[in-house]
Protein backbone atom coordinates (compact mmCIF):
# COMPACT_ATOMS: atom_id res chain seq x y z
CA UNK A 1 0.00 0.00 0.00
CA UNK A 2 1.36 3.43 -0.95
CA UNK A 3 1.84 5.99 1.84
CA UNK A 4 -0.76 8.76 1.97
CA UNK A 5 -1.51 11.76 4.14
CA UNK A 6 -4.10 14.57 4.28
CA UNK A 7 -5.03 17.19 6.88
CA UNK A 8 -8.24 19.21 7.23
CA UNK A 9 -9.88 21.61 9.67
CA UNK A 10 -13.38 21.21 11.10
CA UNK A 11 -15.56 23.55 13.14
CA UNK A 12 -17.38 21.66 15.90
CA UNK A 13 -20.41 23.32 17.54
CA UNK A 14 -20.71 23.72 21.30
CA UNK A 15 -21.67 20.42 22.95
CA UNK A 16 -21.85 18.89 19.48
CA UNK A 17 -20.00 16.44 17.26
CA UNK A 18 -18.75 16.07 13.68
CA UNK A 19 -18.28 12.71 11.95
CA UNK A 20 -15.42 12.30 9.46
CA UNK A 21 -15.45 9.33 7.08
CA UNK A 22 -11.82 8.86 6.06
CA UNK A 23 -9.64 5.74 5.80
CA UNK A 24 -6.35 5.91 7.75
CA UNK A 25 -3.94 4.06 10.03
CA UNK A 26 -3.01 7.00 12.24
CA UNK A 27 -4.58 10.24 13.39
CA UNK A 28 -2.71 13.37 14.56
CA UNK A 29 -4.11 16.55 16.08
CA UNK A 30 -2.21 19.47 14.56
CA UNK A 31 -4.26 22.22 16.19
CA UNK A 32 -7.30 22.59 18.44
CA UNK A 33 -8.90 25.62 20.08
CA UNK A 34 -9.54 23.57 23.26
CA UNK A 35 -9.28 19.95 24.44
CA UNK A 36 -11.92 17.68 22.92
CA UNK A 37 -12.79 13.98 22.59
CA UNK A 38 -12.69 11.49 19.71
CA UNK A 39 -14.24 8.15 18.87
CA UNK A 40 -12.02 6.34 16.33
CA UNK A 41 -13.66 3.50 14.43
CA UNK A 42 -15.25 1.18 16.99
CA UNK A 43 -13.00 2.26 19.88
CA UNK A 44 -14.47 3.91 23.00
CA UNK A 45 -14.58 7.72 23.15
CA UNK A 46 -11.37 9.21 24.59
CA UNK A 47 -9.85 12.59 25.39
CA UNK A 48 -7.72 14.17 22.64
CA UNK A 49 -5.90 17.46 22.11
CA UNK A 50 -3.21 19.23 20.10
CA UNK A 51 0.07 17.28 19.98
CA UNK A 52 -1.40 13.78 20.34
CA UNK A 53 -1.26 11.01 17.71
CA UNK A 54 -3.24 7.77 17.60
CA UNK A 55 -1.71 4.78 15.75
CA UNK A 56 -3.83 1.76 14.83
CA UNK A 57 -2.70 -1.75 13.89
CA UNK A 58 -5.63 -1.94 11.48
CA UNK A 59 -7.16 0.60 9.13
CA UNK A 60 -10.03 2.67 10.52
CA UNK A 61 -12.46 4.59 8.32
CA UNK A 62 -14.50 6.75 10.68
CA UNK A 63 -13.67 9.37 13.33
CA UNK A 64 -16.16 11.30 15.45
CA UNK A 65 -14.90 14.63 16.85
CA UNK A 66 -16.81 15.44 20.05
CA UNK A 67 -16.81 18.95 21.56
CA UNK A 68 -17.74 18.84 25.27
CA UNK A 69 -17.19 22.59 25.65
CA UNK A 70 -19.91 25.22 25.89
CA UNK A 71 -18.40 27.11 22.96
CA UNK A 72 -17.57 26.36 19.32
CA UNK A 73 -14.05 25.09 18.56
CA UNK A 74 -11.95 24.46 15.45
CA UNK A 75 -9.89 21.27 15.15
CA UNK A 76 -7.20 20.41 12.57
CA UNK A 77 -6.52 16.69 12.16
CA UNK A 78 -4.08 14.77 9.98
CA UNK A 79 -5.01 11.33 8.59
CA UNK A 80 -2.34 9.05 7.16
CA UNK A 81 -1.18 5.61 6.09
CA UNK A 82 2.31 4.19 6.01
CA UNK A 83 5.49 5.54 7.58
CA UNK A 84 4.80 9.27 7.28
CA UNK A 85 5.83 11.81 9.92
CA UNK A 86 4.30 15.30 10.04
CA UNK A 87 6.93 17.63 11.51
CA UNK A 88 4.43 20.49 11.62
CA UNK A 89 3.06 18.88 14.77
CA UNK A 90 6.41 19.33 16.58
CA UNK A 91 6.78 22.93 15.42
CA UNK A 92 3.22 23.84 16.37
CA UNK A 93 3.76 22.49 19.86
CA UNK A 94 7.06 24.31 20.30
CA UNK A 95 6.02 27.81 19.20
CA UNK A 96 2.27 27.86 19.74
CA UNK A 97 1.02 31.31 20.77
CA UNK A 98 -2.65 30.36 21.04
CA UNK A 99 -4.32 32.22 23.89
CA UNK A 100 -5.83 30.30 26.77
CA UNK A 101 -9.44 30.96 27.72
CA UNK A 102 -11.66 30.15 30.66
CA UNK A 103 -15.40 30.41 31.25
CA UNK A 104 -16.62 32.61 34.12
CA UNK A 105 -20.08 33.58 35.36
CA UNK A 106 -20.92 37.14 34.30
CA UNK A 107 -21.04 39.35 37.39
CA UNK A 108 -24.11 41.58 37.33
CA UNK A 109 -22.65 44.67 39.00
CA UNK A 110 -24.37 47.94 39.89
CA UNK A 111 -22.85 49.44 36.75
CA UNK A 112 -25.06 47.32 34.49
CA UNK A 113 -28.19 47.01 36.64
CA UNK A 114 -30.30 49.57 34.84
CA UNK A 115 -33.30 49.79 32.55
CA UNK A 116 -35.64 46.90 33.32
CA UNK A 117 -32.95 44.67 34.83
CA UNK A 118 -33.35 43.24 38.32
CA UNK A 119 -30.93 40.84 40.01
CA UNK A 120 -32.68 39.15 42.95
CA UNK A 121 -29.59 37.25 44.08
CA UNK A 122 -26.13 37.95 42.66
CA UNK A 123 -24.87 34.55 43.80
CA UNK A 124 -27.38 32.88 41.46
CA UNK A 125 -25.96 34.65 38.39
CA UNK A 126 -29.52 35.30 37.26
CA UNK A 127 -31.04 38.52 35.93
CA UNK A 128 -34.75 39.22 35.48
CA UNK A 129 -35.72 41.57 32.64
CA UNK A 130 -39.22 42.94 33.07
CA UNK A 131 -41.76 42.42 30.29
CA UNK A 132 -41.80 45.23 27.73
CA UNK A 133 -38.49 46.73 28.90
CA UNK A 134 -34.90 46.91 27.72
CA UNK A 135 -31.89 46.29 29.94
CA UNK A 136 -28.15 46.30 29.34
CA UNK A 137 -26.94 42.80 30.16
CA UNK A 138 -23.18 43.14 29.48
CA UNK A 139 -20.77 46.05 29.28
CA UNK A 140 -17.83 46.21 26.88
CA UNK A 141 -14.98 43.83 27.78
CA UNK A 142 -11.97 43.59 25.45
CA UNK A 143 -10.85 40.38 27.17
CA UNK A 144 -14.13 38.62 26.39
CA UNK A 145 -13.97 36.13 23.52
CA UNK A 146 -17.67 35.33 23.66
CA UNK A 147 -20.72 35.48 25.90
CA UNK A 148 -22.98 32.47 26.55
CA UNK A 149 -26.56 33.53 27.32
CA UNK A 150 -29.38 31.27 28.48
CA UNK A 151 -33.09 31.96 28.93
CA UNK A 152 -33.70 30.14 32.21
CA UNK A 153 -37.26 31.34 32.70
CA UNK A 154 -40.57 29.77 31.76
CA UNK A 155 -42.20 32.69 29.94
CA UNK A 156 -41.50 35.53 27.55
CA UNK A 157 -39.14 35.98 24.61
CA UNK A 158 -35.69 37.55 25.05
CA UNK A 159 -34.49 39.67 22.12
CA UNK A 160 -30.69 40.05 22.30
CA UNK A 161 -29.50 43.37 20.81
CA UNK A 162 -26.06 44.88 20.27
CA UNK A 163 -25.30 48.13 22.09
CA UNK A 164 -26.84 49.70 25.20
CA UNK A 165 -30.28 50.85 26.35
CA UNK A 166 -30.14 53.91 24.12
CA UNK A 167 -29.76 51.78 20.97
CA UNK A 168 -33.04 49.90 21.26
CA UNK A 169 -33.91 50.45 17.61
CA UNK A 170 -31.23 48.05 16.39
CA UNK A 171 -32.35 44.74 14.90
CA UNK A 172 -31.87 41.89 17.42
CA UNK A 173 -29.00 39.47 16.92
CA UNK A 174 -31.09 36.53 18.12
CA UNK A 175 -34.35 35.70 19.91
CA UNK A 176 -34.29 33.32 22.88
CA UNK A 177 -37.32 31.33 23.99
CA UNK A 178 -37.51 29.61 27.41
CA UNK A 179 -34.81 26.94 27.57
CA UNK A 180 -32.77 28.39 24.69
CA UNK A 181 -29.10 29.37 24.88
CA UNK A 182 -26.72 31.08 22.46
CA UNK A 183 -23.02 31.92 22.18
CA UNK A 184 -22.34 35.48 20.97
CA UNK A 185 -18.74 36.22 19.92
CA UNK A 186 -16.91 39.42 20.84
CA UNK A 187 -16.71 41.76 23.80
CA UNK A 188 -19.17 44.51 22.93
CA UNK A 189 -22.19 45.85 24.80
CA UNK A 190 -25.29 43.66 24.77
CA UNK A 191 -28.82 44.30 25.92
CA UNK A 192 -32.02 42.30 26.29
CA UNK A 193 -35.60 43.25 25.44
CA UNK A 194 -38.33 41.18 27.10
CA UNK A 195 -41.64 40.56 25.35
CA UNK A 196 -44.62 38.47 26.43
CA UNK A 197 -43.50 38.14 30.04
CA UNK A 198 -40.52 38.61 32.33
CA UNK A 199 -37.43 36.76 31.11
CA UNK A 200 -34.71 35.20 33.29
CA UNK A 201 -31.21 35.44 31.81
CA UNK A 202 -28.00 33.80 33.00
CA UNK A 203 -24.67 34.62 31.37
CA UNK A 204 -21.14 33.23 31.22
CA UNK A 205 -18.13 34.98 29.70
CA UNK A 206 -15.39 33.13 27.83
CA UNK A 207 -12.37 35.24 28.81
CA UNK A 208 -8.81 35.40 27.43
CA UNK A 209 -6.40 34.63 30.29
Amino acid sequence: MNPSYISSTWTVPANGAVTVNRSAEFLSCLDAAAPFRVRIGNTPETAFEQGLTFHSDVTFDRVEIVNPNAFEISVTLGFGRGNISDNRLVVATAISTREQVEMRPLVFTDAIIRGGLNVPDLSDNLAIVEAGKYATIADRNQMRQSLILSHDGSEGKAFIHPGTDGMAGFRPLVTLFPGDSVTIPGGGYLMVRALGGNVAISAYEVIHV
